[in-house]
């Protein structure tokens, strides 16, 4: 089954004008996939997003969820502010399964079980979410998501502003969601993550889709360059294997992943012997 889209178009009001957000958007997004929504600022990502978290109305075209209903999709935003309200952590993260009409034991049972996934201490639950760190608030934002149990997960730009290892921790917790079952649409802009974690790729430009693809198919040094609103922002390992291979050097191009180029690297050095480097 799958969540399809199918000539999707939406326009807002600036002002007097009426700016066209996205064009004749189809695509199909596979129950159970990890898929990431790719594209400058202002292609459209982020307003997609919110049509299928339900936050936008007025839209033309049609979306056939297939068998989910509109209460099993959910969306961490960008800012975790946006999410939180409540007096302390476990109260904020209880909100959502309560208000789905669980116990309060339920929904206690739930918040707890979420805010293990994650990984924030207990020394943390009686404590205000606004006195967290920004990492931690993120955690805890994400944990009120999770404890409502949605079958569909959307991210947007819900790594942005932290740190490696916050961010990376983040990617972990939804890629093993995803790997029970869950599906997972991402709005990003690094290209890493892409790389790493996606296995369907959606690229758009002013509002159209520009390319989308299985992995394997997009993962190249030209597909990004395309994809992106700057070079730049290329993954390192696409550029570190496009750089070595076009001096010569015998490395596979399709290894992109972080682990995966990695170890190419240190098989061509072993090739090489680590001499007659130009």
């Amino acid at each position: 089954m799958s969540i399809t889209i199918s000539d999707l178009g939406f326009e807002y009001k600036n002002g007097n004008n009426k700016v066209k957000a996205l064009s004749n958007i189809s695509i199909t997004i596979e129950y159970g996939s990890f898929t990431a929504i790719v594209g400058e600022t202002g292609s459209g990502k982020s307003t997609l997003l919110r049509i299928l978290a339900g936050f936008e109305n007025g839209y033309s075209g049609k979306i056939n969820l297939g068998e989910l209903k509109k209460s099993d999709i959910r969306m961490v935003f960008q800012y975790p502010e946006y999410q939180l309200f409540e007096d302390y952590v476990l109260k904020d993260v209880m909100f959502g399964p309560k208000n789905m009409g669980l116990s309060p034991e339920e929904a206690e049972d739930k918040a707890i079980w979420a805010l293990d996934t994650v990984g924030l201490e207990e020394k943390y639950w009686d404590r205000s979410p606004f006195k967290l760190s920004g990492g931690q608030k993120r955690l805890v934002a994400i944990a009120g998501i999770l404890a409502m149990k949605p079958k569909v997960v959307l991210l947007d730009e819900s790594t942005a502003g932290l740190d490696p290892f916050h961010a990376r921790k983040i990617m972990e917790i939804f890629k093993q969601l995803n790997s029970e079952g869950t599906t997972v649409i991402i709005v990003t802009h690094s290209m890493e993550d892409v790389l790493e974690y996606a296995d369907f790729v959606v690229a758009l430009n002013r509002g159209r889709v520009m390319t989308d693809g299985k992995e394997g198919t997009v993962n190249t040094f030209e597909y990004f360059t395309k994809c992106v609103d700057d070079e730049k922002n290329v993954p390192n390992s696409i550029k570190l294997l496009s750089s070595l291979h076009e001096k010569g050097y015998n490395v596979h191009v399709d290894r992109f992943k972080y682990e995966e180029s990695i170890e190419e690297v240190i098989r061509m050095v072993r090739e090489y012997g680590g001499a007659n480097w130009r």
